[in-house]
C-alpha cells in the first residue's frame, strides 16, 4: 500500500504542479490579449479618420503604359478594431470582361501609420478580373488628401485620393 500511496502522492504533485503552469500560461494569454486589444482600439480611434466619409480618386498608368488615367472612389470601414474597405470604378480600360460596365474591389492590410499609408485593393471578379494591386501614400498634414503610387505584377502608376 505504501507503494501506491507514494506514487499517488506523485502524481498529486504533478498533478498541482502543472495546474500552477497552466494558470500562469493562461494569466500570460489573458494579460496578452488585453494589451493587444488595447493596442489595436488605439489604433482604431487614431486612424478612425479615414472612415468618416468617402474618398474620391484617380490613379494614372506608367507614361510608357497605353491606358487612360481611372477615377474612382473608395470607402474605408473601421469597425471592429481593424481598417477594410472596398472601390468602385468605371471600366473604361476594357479590363477583364470588356462588357462590364464598373470594377469592384475589396480593400485589405490597410496600415496607416503617422503620415503613411498602405493597403492591397483585390478586385473581385465581378467585372470579370480579380487580380491584386499594391497601395502605398503619404496623407496630408491636414488629412485631406493621400498621394501615392500603386503597383502590381509589372506595371506601376500614380494615385491621389481625395477626401469627399
Amino acid at each position: 500500500m505504501t507503494k501506491v500511496l507514494k506514487i499517488e502522492k506523485s502524481i498529486l504533485t504533478w498533478m498541482t504542479a502543472l495546474k500552477k503552469k497552466v494558470l500562469v500560461v493562461v494569466a500570460l494569454a489573458l494579460v496578452g490579449a488585453a494589451i493587444l486589444g488595447e493596442a489595436g482600439n488605439a489604433y482604431a480611434e487614431e486612424s478612425n479618420w479615414i472612415c468618416k466619409t468617402s474618398w474620391s480618386g484617380v490613379y494614372f498608368y506608367a507614361p510608357d503604359v497605353d491606358r487612360t488615367a481611372v477615377k474612382f472612389t473608395m470607402t474605408f470601414d473601421c469597425s471592429g478594431g481593424a481598417i477594410t474597405g472596398k472601390s468602385e470604378e468605371p471600366n473604361i480600360n476594357k479590363l477583364g470582361n470588356p462588357e462590364a460596365i464598373h470594377l469592384f474591389a475589396k480593400l485589405h492590410g490597410i496600415t496607416v501609420n503617422g503620415n503613411k499609408i498602405r493597403f492591397t485593393k483585390t478586385y473581385d471578379g465581378t467585372g470579370g478580373t480579380v487580380h491584386s494591386v499594391y497601395y502605398s501614400g503619404e496623407i496630408s498634414a491636414d488629412k485631406q488628401a493621400v498621394l501615392g503610387r500603386w503597383q502590381k505584377k509589372g506595371m506601376d502608376g500614380k494615385f491621389s485620393l481625395t477626401r469627399n
